[in-house]
């Protein structure tokens, strides 16, 4: 596959709000696959824990914001 597609996850754990950014191989992050990306960053938390999950797209190189974590979808 040529190239990463960059997507930002937002979502809360705990009712905190939290938000990743993800590098996909395709050009879609559904929400079901976000939530198995958050999941598997928050091994210690009930699924019922991650709330709210919401996908946009993200940037390259693009600012990094206090909280936030980057990770990768491989």
């Amino acid at each position: 596959m040529s190239g990463n597609y960059p997507f930002v996850v937002h979502y809360r754990l705990h009712g905190q709000a939290h938000s990743v950014e993800v590098d996909a191989s395709s050009e879609a992050l559904t929400p079901s696959q976000a939530r198995s990306h958050v999941e598997s960053l928050h091994t210690s938390a009930k699924s019922s824990d991650i709330t709210d999950i919401r996908v946009t797209a993200g940037q390259h190189g693009g600012p990094t914001q206090p909280g936030h974590q980057q990770a990768s979808n491989s």
